[in-house]
């Protein structure tokens, strides 16, 4: 039977008192070496942790008042998560987009993590979510045939006759799906995660990854697209991850593979997928646009385009490049109100009705909303 790799390793409350913060941390530092994760980055992870439960206990429990946090540690695939959860004192989050205002504490958190993502909690508390990557061996590192360098450009194509085949892709092609990857991009694909073996095969059977695979006559993968969830119930999805081999240009295989994503996601029960395709490949936006998904929004330097990467020209090179964001709505949502603010109230309704998605503009009264609010 296979190991596990997504559980809760352990759940602590503590009082709100520095006194007992060394503890808590040492716990921590010890329970993150045991699953997996190096002892250099564990001890960077206790700092980090340090830091997130003294602003637990200065700004949600101040002036010695009484309370209590818990500290959450959790293996999810690929990662350490360590959660530091507290009902005390609200705290306005926002400011920490600021470098400036955030502290010193958070800047450490910041630079040291991973991921950190600040949140609030249905009941009312608050979250502090700080994560660390599980150490894995890259795919040159398996003792496995040496992997050949990216191929020349003059590469000859494949046969328009040749029949090719659409499947989900199972956790054992995950080492062969990096060799592939590595031969059509070196290390320059934009998504390192791709590259170990290891941690996609933990990300497909946790549930938060699903993959299809385009297989040739010779039962090679030629082809790959990845549909990303946040959670293993989430009703949107994050499509992404689309690879072709040149060889294959001709053979329309991102289309079929978005379409075999499509019905995946609709057998799921699921609102929608969304996708970001770079702004210089015209060929996916052309598939997207096809298959009856809309352009909603335009992100600025996102990316450093694989698309723009495999330009002759040395200029192109390593540019942060824009994308297009893409929505496709498959199935049906809830209705829900958003109150935009008012600035930006035409183009999110415009953007609303193109999806035909079901929402109901709403006017708040407060003043200073710099984002959409949704209830």
């Amino acid at each position: 039977m296979a190991e596990k790799k997504n559980y809760q390793i352990a759940k602590i409350s503590a009082i709100a008192k520095v006194e007992f913060l060394p503890a808590v941390t040492q716990f921590v530092r010890h329970a993150a070496i045991t699953a997996g994760l190096e002892e250099r980055d564990a001890g960077r992870l206790e700092i980090v942790v340090e830091e997130a439960c003294v602003n637990v206990i200065e700004y949600s429990f101040p002036n010695d008042r009484n309370g209590v946090y818990d500290v959450i540690i959790e293996r999810l695939p690929g990662k350490i998560l360590v959660a530091v959860e507290d009902k005390g004192l609200p705290v306005d989050y926002t400011k920490f987009d600021n470098v400036n205002d955030s502290g010193l504490g958070v800047f450490l958190m910041r630079q040291i993590a991973d991921e950190l993502h600040f949140k609030n909690t249905a009941d009312g508390g608050k979250r502090v979510e700080l994560v660390k990557n599980l150490p894995y061996k890259e795919v040159q590192e398996y003792s496995q045939p040496a992997v050949e360098k990216k191929p020349e450009k003059a590469t000859q194509l494949a046969q328009i006759t040749e029949e090719t085949n659409v499947d989900f892709m199972l956790p054992e092609q995950s080492t062969e799906l990096a060799r592939f990857v590595y031969k059509i991009f070196g290390t320059s694909f934009s998504d390192v995660s791709i590259y170990y073996p290891d941690k996609r095969r933990e990300e497909i059977e946790s549930g938060l990854l699903d993959a299809c695979v385009v297989t040739n006559s010779k039962n090679e993968i030629v082809g790959h697209l990845a549909m990303a969830l946040s959670s293993v119930d989430s009703m949107v999805g994050h499509s992404c991850q689309s690879i072709v081999d040149p060889r294959y240009i001709k053979h329309g295989l991102f289309k079929k593979m978005k379409e075999f994503m499509i019905d995946n996601a609709n057998a799921r029960g699921m609102y929608g997928l969304y996708s970001e395709v770079p702004a210089d490949n015209i060929i996916n936006q052309q598939s997207n646009i096809s298959l009856n998904t809309h352009e909603v929004g335009v992100l600025l330097g996102h990316l450093i385009s694989n698309f723009t990467r495999e330009k002759k020209d040395a200029a192109h090179k390593n540019i942060r490049a824009a994308s297009i964001l893409f929505y496709i709505k498959i199935n049906e949502e809830p209705v829900l109100n958003v109150y935009p603010p008012y600035h930006h109230k035409t183009i999110i309704s415009k953007i609303y009705n193109k999806l035909k998605l079901n929402r109901t503009i709403r006017t708040t009264s407060r003043t200073n909303v710099d984002r959409a609010l949704v209830d």
